[in-house]
């Protein structure tokens, strides 16, 4: 660990206990995890998941696609997609 990110999932512990999120599974880490697999599921184009996460390439072929080229639309098309339902029902 580098420790970046230590006082962000500090916060989101605090923020997801008070929320009244008590399951000691729930890191911030979690919502990465939970995040890729919904872009997927909503069919999002591999590499743009790939960049939203700051993941590599996963395989040869997309090795060659130049990333920082690649319209800032595809992301945004991406981003838009990528829904949390129940945690808008939970926060009404």
């Amino acid at each position: 660990m580098n420790g970046f990110s230590d006082a962000t999932g500090k916060r989101f512990s605090r923020l997801a206990t008070k929320a009244g999120l008590t399951d000691p599974a729930l890191v911030l880490h979690s919502l990465r995890h939970e995040g890729i697999s919904k872009l997927h599921g909503a069919r999002c184009q591999h590499s743009a998941v790939e960049m939203i996460a700051g993941h590599s390439a996963g395989n040869v072929h997309e090795q060659y696609i130049h990333k920082d080229i690649l319209p800032l639309s595809l992301l945004w098309d991406g981003l838009e997609k990528l829904r949390y339902e129940e945690v808008v029902r939970m926060m009404r």
